[in-house]
């Protein structure tokens, strides 16, 4: 994702998401050397979840994604060029739209992503990489949910009436988006 929380890598191969990110991170600081656009971020050390959580798949070196090196093959291979910069925007709060499951109890609902391999939630309210309107608007939905004791979805049942939110931020305002997946029966004609 980009610095704006867009994907994007929609339908560009490699080459294109480096020039990409190249070309974004030139118009930020148009007279800075290269050397200084680049940054080095562990998560391990920004992201109290870190360990525990699914959600980030590159753990270290995010200025040096695994696709970087396809595309600086492509670009020796078909261009003779040596070396293709790596330049990258925040490694922080640059998530503006999160699935997130609900379960838990309504007295206790828990808002979050599934453990790996699991349906297991664990909740991530200090996420490095979410907006941090993300982080706050999970809390506060879970706090107006345990208020109103709102059910949760019980897989193993098929009871209760939140599964899953969908949170979008509108950077400039900050303003977030809520959507709400909800169980419900199927419609007459399905049944």
């Amino acid at each position: 994702r980009g610095h704006d929380g867009r994907d994007v890598n929609d339908g560009m191969g490699p080459t294109a998401l480096v020039l990409l990110c190249t070309a974004r991170a030139r118009q930020a600081r148009p007279s800075a050397p290269v050397a200084a656009l680049v940054r080095t971020v562990d998560l391990r050390q920004a992201c109290p979840h870190f360990e525990a959580c699914p959600g980030c798949s590159v753990a270290r070196r995010l200025d040096e994604p695994p696709v970087l090196e396809r595309a600086r093959a492509f670009f020796r291979a078909e261009c003779g060029v040596a070396d293709v910069p790596s330049v990258c925007g925040a490694a922080t709060g640059w998530r503006t739209h999160a699935k997130l499951a609900v379960r838990g109890t309504a007295e206790s609902p828990r808002i979050g992503l599934f453990k790996a391999r699991s349906h297991d939630v664990l909740e991530i309210p200090h996420c490095a990489v979410q907006h941090p309107a993300i982080n706050e608007g999970a809390a506060e939905l879970a706090r107006l949910m345990a208020s109103a004791r709102t059910t949760v979805y019980d897989e193993a049942s098929g009871t209760g009436l939140v599964r899953y939110v969908q949170m979008s931020v509108e950077r400039a305002s900050a303003t977030v988006q809520l959507v709400l997946v909800c169980n419900a029966p199927p419609p007459p004609a399905a049944r």
